[in-house]
């Protein structure tokens, strides 16, 4: 154990767990030396109080061992859960129930790990074994254990239980309290009850009880009413309470955890075997032995399938849930991906609680806008929603209201990214097409921040606008020629840098940079102003006009407000929306088909034509053809290049899509057209548009204009 490690632990910095209830100890992952022993795990181990512990290794005083333990299993500790287990500890010489998990102190990893001793199963028999031959209703009791393994085996077993004291006492009813406090109102959570007796069940008292059983029970006494009678004068309430119910006589056992009362087994109206207290009393251990158990593996399960934090599902509880459902027969699914922002850095800054806080209170509000649907925390910072059967619109109106309410009421945010499915269901890529949405997002948070991130550099983003602010960026253009004529069909704007040192430089050169540190928009929308302008100037010089292609990243295309973001500057220069051409790939980034279709919907309803790009190549799907209305469809240039060569695969698949095409309505524009070969070929085919560097490569704007558009005045 290194020296920052041992001062750690020498000045108290973990007082608060020296009288925690359960033993806890922390011992190094490396060597296995004990560094740290509550009170109650020194009692446990025989430890004194103040033994320096840090030279012990933890096999040989927890369990006696020379070497490092068989079953002490690193492999399943993590920093995010713990891990439950149970043991039989021979240097107690009791069954314990073990929770271990993995600390950092000063970047090295730790392990703490509880010790909670527990009743044993074989204990409780051998109690009950010892009294067998003198009350044979027991047998039916222990019987009565054999299905623990739900909920609904532990109802039955306490049930039956109930039943046999019942029937051993010819009483009209037997049943369970458990003590609420600190108000000691009494609920009723099992009961057996006779034809014709009222249920309680889930009933809790509207007052406290009376005087003389509140004494009874606060002292955990046994409590004997002989006859109601006797309560008329003292307690007339809760005479005429039990009077209404046909009680006459009571018996009552408490069910003690040390100095505390926690539960009553009660029978009302016993007839036989009233001088008989033994059997309740082991009964009452009994069915709290069995209540207990269940809810220690409750308890157990709920920690391996739950987040402690937040109470959500955790990463298990989405792997049973997958495991559970059909998502063959899923319909109209959204799933979403939600991150907090700089969390790290709350963290740093404030302190982990400020951390969890936040946390938490995202948890809310989550839960708030999706109660009833599937949700889930996988990380630190990170939540999962799965909403089934449910409309594309209302989904989004939930995801997007449920970040605008996190990010008012918490110090960082969220980013929630998301998609959705009508059909074909697959969690699995509707995962991850939604966790690719929510880093884009993220990236636009930390593009709005001052200062680095793990995202961006805002050094970086000063560059870019001073490299656009003195030209250094600039718009090529690329013209589209119909097949027939050879006249001016389109163009497409590219981008370009030019360097002072190298020159011209192709976008393959900067862009997957810029989108690396989450700064693409700006070229986008610099493109995209840049062809408005252009516009603008032939509008206002009266030329012959022709739509311009502007391409858009899938970080841009994501964007919550896309469409309001085009529609203002398209607007800011007057510019027609139809001649604002937007090519959308439905390979940029793989977004998946569902939200692909959504966003295109949202910008040809503001009016703005759609370029299908990249069609026929391996990622391309026909059914887009009817999901959405386009203005053109692009061939890919890994088609055209195949054109004319001895395999006539390519242009069977090439002549049967524009066939399509053309019984759809919808243009097609042959991209990478080079040879005079492909032309023909194309043509032949009846393609309406070519663009490639048989005619011209791209250019840059002014040469465009010269070449075509002033010289069709």
């Amino acid at each position: 154990m290194n020296n920052s490690t041992a001062n750690l632990f020498k000045d108290g910095s973990f007082w608060l767990l020296d009288d925690y209830t359960d033993g806890v100890y922390i011992s190094d992952t490396e060597n296995h030396h004990l560094i740290y022993m509550n009170n109650v795990g020194r009692r446990m181990f025989g430890i004194a109080p103040d033994a320096d512990i840090r030279e012990l290794l933890c096999h040989e005083v927890l369990h006696g061992c020379g070497t490092p333990c068989s079953f002490c299993m690193p492999e399943l500790l993590s920093e995010n859960r713990y891990y439950v287990w149970e043991q039989f500890n021979n240097i107690i010489g009791k069954h314990v129930v073990l929770r271990d998990r993995l600390i950092k102190v000063n970047g090295r990893t730790l392990r703490l790990q509880t010790i909670t001793e527990a009743e044993t199963k074989e204990q409780m028999e051998r109690l009950i074994t010892t009294k067998i031959h003198t009350e044979n209703t027991l047998l039916g009791c222990v019987s009565a254990l054999a299905d623990q393994g739900n909920i609904h085996g532990v109802e039955k077993s306490v049930t039956d239980i109930l039943r046999a004291i019942a029937d051993f006492y010819s009483a009209d009813r037997a049943y369970v309290l458990e003590l609420e406090r600190p108000s000691l109102d009494m609920r009723h959570t099992y009961e057996w009850c006779r034809a014709g007796v009222a249920s309680e069940i889930n009933s809790v008292s509207s007052i406290n009880l009376s005087n003389f059983r509140q004494r009874c029970f606060a002292e955990g006494t046994n409590m004997i009413i002989k006859d109601i009678e006797a309560l008329k004068e003292s307690d007339p309430a809760e005479y005429a309470r039990q009077k209404s119910r046909g009680v006459k006589t009571i018996y009552v056992v408490p069910y003690t955890e040390g100095d505390e009362v926690k539960s009553y087994v009660g029978v009302d109206n016993p007839k036989l075997n009233l001088k008989n207290f033994f059997m309740l009393k082991t009964l009452t251990l009994l069915i709290a032995n069995q209540i207990g158990q269940y809810r220690l593996r409750c308890q157990r399960e709920y920690g391996i399938y739950h987040d402690t934090l937040t109470g959500l599902s955790n990463r298990n509880g989405y792997n049973t849930y997958k495991m559970t459902i059909s998502e063959e027969r899923l319909r109209r699914v959204g799933v979403a991906v939600g991150n907090l922002n700089a969390l790290d850095q709350q963290n740093r800054d404030f302190g982990t609680e400020a951390g969890d806080s936040t946390v938490k209170v995202a948890a809310t509000y989550l839960d708030r806008h999706f109660s009833g649907d599937m949700l889930f925390r996988f990380e630190g910072d990170e939540f999962i929603i799965i909403c089934e059967d449910i409309h594309f619109s209302d989904f989004v109106a939930r995801v997007e209201a449920a970040e605008k309410e996190i990010c008012e009421k918490t110090s960082c945010g969220i980013a929630v990214g998301y998609t959705w499915s009508e059909k074909e269901v697959q969690l699995s890529e509707m995962l991850h097409q939604a966790k690719l949405h929510m880093i884009e997002k993220k990236k636009l948070y930390y593009n709005s921040i001052e200062g680095k991130s793990k995202y961006n550099s805002k050094k970086i983003l000063d560059n870019l606008n001073a490299e656009i602010a003195k030209g250094r960026f600039l718009v090529y253009v690329q013209p589209k020629i119909t097949v027939a004529e050879s006249g001016l069909y389109g163009a497409e704007a590219l981008i370009r840098y030019n360097s002072p040192d190298y020159g011209v430089i192709p976008p393959v050169k900067f862009i997957p940079t810029l989108e690396k540190e989450g700064l693409i928009r700006h070229i986008d929308f610099f493109v995209l102003e840049e062809v408005c302008k252009l516009i603008a100037k032939w509008i206002a010089e009266k030329r012959t006009l022709v739509p311009v292609s502007v391409n858009f990243s899938r970080t841009t295309l994501l964007e919550s407000r896309i469409a309001d973001s085009i529609e203002e500057i398209v607007d800011r220069y007057g510019i027609p929306h139809e001649y604002i051409l937007i090519e959308i790939t439905e390979s940029a980034g793989y977004i998946e088909k569902d939200t692909f279709i959504s966003i295109g919907k949202i910008l040809t309803a503001r009016g703005f034509s759609l370029s299908l790009d990249d069609f026929c190549s391996e990622y391309s799907c026909v059914s887009l053809l009817g999901a959405l209305k386009f203005r053109e469809v692009k061939f890919d240039r890994s088609m055209i290049s195949q054109l004319g060569g001895g395999e006539k695969t390519a242009d069977t698949v090439c002549e049967t899509m524009v066939g399509l095409c053309s019984k759809l309505g919808y243009p097609v524009v042959a991209e990478g057209v080079e040879t005079e070969e492909q032309l023909e070929i194309l043509k032949k085919f009846k393609c309406d548009a070519v663009q490639g560097f048989f005619f011209d490569r791209p250019m840059p704007a002014d040469e465009f204009e010269k070449k075509y558009i002033y010289s069709q005045s």
